[in-house]
């Protein structure tokens, strides 16, 4: 008999966290039972199976196909890991297998689930299908946090509802659908992946919790966001490449400051945006009623009460509070390690971060 538990994130609830973690152990799990395969030195996440598993090519946001990787285009590379993953299954001969991606949140028209379904039904005897849902606040933070630390992107506010994708995963999915909700004050151990692997591969909890993935906490402050925004204007002209050079140094600089300044704290919502955000946030009351997921940190008199397709982009000062004494404070040191960094790079390197330091 083998288990599949099947993760499907949903977006912004550590799921490249708790992929690293049984990724980077998968020899000690699988010595104890729980298979986590392996695609290939560049994913650890399982959304590439997809195109193989539902017959169709599907491109989701978290995984990109290499033209290097085996396969030849998308549904050859796709279906080559696919039969690598039913080989280690062979190999090991688990109890459990753990599959995880973001990629399958995606997914929520009935014919995929029946041709998922039928394909995995193939190869395991049970399957358990795991999500952690997180509060529309909570996600809108998360999300504007990572464009803007990634590129300098900032993320606009528009209704994203849950009921789609967590009905087709429930009425026509591969095995019963599970819901937790995504809270490190609720969350075992503060932790997802030691939630998930207390919950569900229980043999492998010491090995998961005695290595978390410290390289995640990198979460900045309002205040470090607010310097960041500053900079948004300078790269706007540049092109995908030459940003991405010009900003990594930029967040790599704020990320190591951002905890030298005094003051440092997790951003939070001003109380104006936490409101228009869950104003404008669909099929909650539907999820408490229908799945007894209710969130803490919502209020269910204001949900879906305002409904609008304006989209809404707010500013850092709009979004959280901000300590301008602080934000002043990181920007001034933060501008003295830009020109450090300028002196000695490269002549490609040294042209893009010169765009940040141009008064």
């Amino acid at each position: 008999m083998t288990e599949l538990i099947l993760h499907i994130g949903h977006p912004k609830t550590g799921t490249t966290a708790l992929q690293r973690g049984y990724l980077r152990q998968r020899h000690e799990l699988a010595a104890k039972g729980v298979l986590y395969p392996f695609l290939n030195r560049e994913s650890d996440r399982h959304t590439a199976l997809v195109p193989a598993l539902i017959d169709t090519e599907l491109v989701t946001g978290d995984v990109a196909f290499l033209p290097h990787w085996p396969g030849g285009d998308v549904m050859g590379q796709s279906g080559h890991m696919w039969r690598a993953v039913q080989a280690q299954i062979a190999k090991f001969n688990p109890a459990r297998v753990v599959l995880s991606g973001e990629g399958f949140f995606q997914l929520q028209r009935r014919w995929q689930m029946e041709r998922m379904t039928e394909q995995l039904g193939k190869v395991f005897d049970r399957i358990t299908v795991v999500a952690y849902l997180r509060s529309p606040q909570s996600r809108f933070l998360s999300s504007y946090q990572q464009g803007l630390k990634a590129a300098g992107n900032r993320a606009f506010l528009h209704p994203r509802p849950y009921m789609p994708v967590i009905s087709a995963w429930s009425r026509f999915g591969p095995g019963p659908l599970r819901l937790h909700i995504f809270d490190r004050a609720e969350l075992i151990g503060g932790d997802v992946a030691q939630d998930f692997a207390t919950r569900y591969t229980p043999e492998v909890l010491d090995q998961i919790r005695a290595r978390p993935d410290r390289e995640l906490n990198s979460s900045l402050s309002a205040e470090a966001m607010a310097v960041l925004e500053g900079y948004v204007d300078r790269v706007e002209g540049l092109d995908g490449a030459e940003r991405r050079t010009a900003w990594q140094p930029l967040y790599e600089s704020m990320l190591r400051l951002d905890r030298s300044v005094p003051g440092f704290a997790r951003p939070r919502l001003t109380e104006r945006a936490d409101r228009l955000i869950q104003r404008r946030s669909l099929d909650l009351r539907w999820l408490r009623a229908d799945h007894g997921i209710a969130f803490h940190d919502v209020d269910y008199r204001l949900v879906s009460t305002e409904e609008t397709e304006e989209k809404w982009r707010p500013s850092i000062t709009e979004l959280c509070p901000v300590d301008q004494d602080r934000r002043a404070q990181l920007a001034a040191r933060v501008e003295q390690a830009l020109a450090r960094r300028t002196l000695g790079a490269s002549t490609w390197i040294s042209r893009a971060l010169r765009h940040l330091l141009r008064a």
